[in-house]
Parts: C-alpha cells; structure tokens; sequence
C-alpha cells in the first residue's frame, strides 16, 4: 500500500497540532505563585499654616502619610510560610498595622520598628493581607515590596491597572468560556 503525499502531510501535521496543543496545556496548568501588591497613598496631615502646629514625640513635623498596601496571591496554588518585607521611606517616625480578609489568616510581626517585616503562614489564591503605614515627615513615598518563597513572583500592581490585572488572573485560573471572556476582554481594556 503506498502513501501519497497529502497523506504524509496530513499525518505529519496531525501529529504536530496535538504535540502543540499538549503544551499549550501544560503551561497554562503549570503552577504559578504569584504575589501582587499595590501601594496607596496619601497624605492625612500637613501643615499648611504657619500658626498650625503638629508634633510627633515633641517634634514638629511637616505632613503625615497613610499608605494602604494590599497584599494579594495571584497565583493558582497557596503560599505557605513565607516572610514579606516591606522598605519604606527614610521617616521621622514609621507605624504600621497588619490585617487580614480571612480570620484564618495569621501574620506574626519580624521587626517592631523600622521597615515592616511579618511571616504570613499561608495565603490560599485570592486572599489578601492588608498593611497600613503610617509616615511621619517621610523624604518621599516610594515604598518596595519583597517576599521569599520557593518559585514566588512579587509583583506591583499600578493602580490603573487594577481591572485589567483581574481579568488577566481569571483567565490565567479559570478554563472554557470565563477564561475566554476574561482574556478577551483584558486584551479589549488594553487596547
């Protein structure tokens, strides 16, 4: 029995467009760990008279800063035990409070004073853990993230971005027509 050649090709091709298809599979069932943050702030004291006083400890200062950041795994797997260490600006004086959106949720404080350093015991996809700063006179507002764990991505999250991030999570997580829909309309929101 002899084969022609549109035979060949068409098995040849078969082949490859399930061996392509097989990877494009296994990406996007790989395991991703993924910590995304974002950082607001803004400014809830300042003086702005000369006859208005603040002080802190005695000292008189300049403004008062409140960042909100928002910790969140963006990932599809959890992340166990793993220490987060948030730098914030040079300050006269830094203060901070860690809360969680789950009461499961635990996170013992490394460093008292200074920069933030806390151990969260585990975060599952989708929860967050929220830390306030408080900085008193600080030089400027730019405030870095880091945490370690085995095969961890840190990443900030303009806040512009926020909706289109989402959607790019959901459809990294969810299969058939919602992961469609979500690429689709990220891809949409990007332009």
């Amino acid at each position: 029995m002899s084969l022609t050649l549109e035979q060949v090709l068409t098995f040849l091709g078969g082949g490859l467009l399930v061996f392509v298809g097989e990877q494009i599979i296994s990406h996007l069932r790989r395991t991703r760990k993924i910590l995304s943050f974002t950082v607001e702030t803004q400014t809830i004291a300042e003086k702005s008279h000369a006859d208005l006083k603040l002080q802190y400890k005695g000292i008189e200062v300049e403004r008062v800063y409140l960042q909100k950041i928002t910790l969140r795994n963006a990932g599809n797997t959890a992340i166990a035990s793993f220490p987060v260490y948030i730098q914030p600006p040079p300050a006269k004086g830094i203060f901070f409070s860690i809360t969680t959106d789950k009461p499961g949720i635990h996170c013992d404080v490394l460093i008292e004073e200074g920069p933030c350093a806390f151990k969260c015991d585990l975060l599952n996809p989708g929860d967050t853990v929220t830390v306030d700063l408080t900085l008193i006179d600080a030089e400027h507002v730019a405030t870095s993230v880091d945490a370690r764990s085995e095969n961890l991505v840190v990443k900030e999250i303009p806040k512009e971005r926020l909706l289109t991030t989402a959607l790019d999570i959901i459809a990294g997580n969810a299969s058939g027509l919602l992961g469609l829909s979500a690429k689709t309309t990220s891809l949409l929101l990007k332009g």
